[in-house]
């Protein structure tokens, strides 16, 4: 498998990548982005921008923590992990969206 990452610091720069690299099959963020958006903001604008997709939201608090809840091709993945636990979560989510 091959990854391609882009780091996009501001959420709404972030949503703005795809005119310049194409869609993403993967998007992964942070629930608690200390803007006006959070996680589930860029989530939600990734499934209207990207129809295939999939999220991986990351956050050292309990997936429930917010009271929202996820989407069909959202994931959870909680704070700390090893970077082998996050190229799995990379490789579990692509493998699905292969096979829907």
């Amino acid at each position: 498998m091959t990854l391609d990452s882009k780091l996009s610091l501001p959420p709404n720069e972030t949503l703005g990548l795809a005119d310049e690299i194409g869609p993403p099959g993967v998007v992964i963020t942070d629930i608690d982005l200390r803007s006006l958006l959070n996680g589930f903001d860029v989530a939600a604008g990734a499934h209207l921008l990207w129809p295939t997709a999939q999220v991986i939201l990351i956050s050292g608090l309990p997936v429930n923590h917010t009271g929202k809840a996820l989407g069909p091709r959202d994931h959870y993945l909680q704070k700390p992990f090893s970077c082998t636990h996050l190229l799995g979560a990379i490789a579990n989510v692509v493998d699905k969206a292969r096979r829907e």
